[in-house]
């Protein structure tokens, strides 16, 4: 018999664009019974671009594996009916801004007296208490406001992170807190409630810069490293590659690869500290290093600062002379790293990412085909599986309040015509 690690588990879920629905989707990939809950007027997810066969596709992929009921909690009956699932249900998620729920009545102070083992989980941009709790989170202002975003970017000028980012993180942070909270269940019998926030997502995430900072060094560095040199995203011939040598020996291969063994018996370059200094001292003079392969600097009698430019323009020239497969073939040989800038397209037809089935070709409900992310989970035994895109508003409606709640035809047809559902 076949078993997924969180078969019997089921989850009732009444989130709304991106984290909610996320944190669902991964438990669903293992194995749980996921029943979303929307408002007759749906997610406003459904409707963001763009839109494939009139369900947004950003939906569809967040949304995967689940089953689909609509369910007005604003009205009394609605109400009853929701707090009638939670009686079933060992998980319960929702994003919504903190007070929400409480508000329409169905908060965790109610669904724990009529489900006490019921795992109650709020996942918002701030988090349920602290000075910033009542503001709206978005991702990027969540990274704006935890200082996140001061670790992405140049030297001058602090950039957001090009996607969701935490919207990603804070749902994978959220399932293992959900496993912790199933597990310890079984030591107490009870459920409990679990407050995630987007903002510590951030703050945990900024550590490694924070490390940086309180040591003295640079945090925000662009495309480079802020302990070896060369760690930096080089130009090639047809593209980019960003190449990190982390040893004295990988540098001196380097060299003599490139005809200059003399680069690495020179004492400004021969260690990795020398060159770093002169590395920092460089971006903290011109900023952007790629400046150096299109105009003229003075070195204005600084030692250090030639030393600087010198080395960067020999390393870039190397890379610069040959394509991006040839720069990553060589520069691992000898001992360092480097990995090929691929796009964001190229993704789509990556040998790796189709080995390992990250993305995966779906269809929808008329037959429309899309691309959904794969499953991260990796469980020899049992791994996580992605069998469905987000399916249209209310598509499991018949389906769930018939065999969870055990509700008749007539009674489901009379929900429709209440505007309950």
């Amino acid at each position: 018999m076949f078993v997924r690690p969180l078969d019997g588990i089921r989850v009732v879920e009444m989130g709304v664009f991106w984290n909610g629905p996320y944190t669902s989707r991964l438990l669903a990939e293992l194995g749980a019974e996921v029943i979303k809950v929307e408002p007759p007027w749906g997610d406003p997810q459904r409707y963001v671009p763009p839109i494939i066969d009139g369900i947004s596709l950003h939906f569809m992929s967040y949304n995967a594996n689940k089953k689909f009921i609509t369910l007005n909690v604003k009205k009394e009956r609605g109400k009853e009916l929701l707090l009638k699932l939670v009686e079933k249900a060992d998980v319960f998620i929702e994003n919504y801004s903190p007070g929400t729920v409480e508000k329409l009545g169905i908060g965790y102070e109610e669904q724990s007296k009529v489900n006490p083992k019921i795992i109650y989980v709020s996942t918002t941009g701030y988090g349920r208490t602290g000075p910033y709790s009542a503001l709206p989170g978005f991702d990027p202002t969540v990274e704006a406001m935890s200082g996140f975003m001061d670790t992405n970017g140049f030297p001058d000028k602090p950039t957001r992170v090009g996607m969701g980012i935490l919207d990603i993180m804070t749902p994978a942070y959220a399932a293992v807190a959900i496993l912790a909270a199933l597990r310890l269940r079984e030591f107490t019998g009870k459920g409990t409630r679990i407050d995630m926030s987007m903002f510590d997502v951030a703050v945990l995430a900024s550590q490694q810069s924070m490390i940086y900072f309180l040591g003295g060094f640079p945090h925000r560095v662009g495309p480079t490293g802020m302990f070896f040199y060369p760690e930096y995203l080089y130009k090639t011939k047809d593209g980019m590659v960003y190449v990190i040598i982390h040893n004295d020996e990988a540098w001196r291969r380097l060299c003599e690869h490139f005809g200059r063994p003399d680069m690495a018996r020179d004492p400004r370059f021969s260690t990795n500290q020398a060159r770093l200094a002169a590395w920092r001292k460089l971006v903290e003079t011109i900023g952007d290093p790629d400046k150096l392969l299109e105009l003229k600097f003075s070195d204005d009698g600084d030692p250090l600062l030639k030393a600087g430019i010198e080395l960067h323009r020999t390393v870039s020239s190397w890379f610069l002379s040959i394509g991006s497969e040839e720069v990553m073939r060589i520069v691992n040989s000898v001992g360092g790293a480097a990995g090929v800038m691929r796009s964001l397209k190229e993704q789509l037809t990556d040998p790796h990412v189709l080995a390992r089935r990250m993305w995966l070709d779906l269809n929808t409900p008329s037959g429309a085909a899309v691309k959904i992310p794969g499953s991260a989970f990796k469980i020899e035994a049992s791994e996580g599986a992605v069998v469905s895109p987000g399916l249209p508003l209310g598509y499991n409606n018949a389906e769930v309040y018939r065999s969870v709640l055990g509700l008749s035809t007539m009674e489901i047809e009379k929900l429709k015509e209440d505007g309950i559902i």
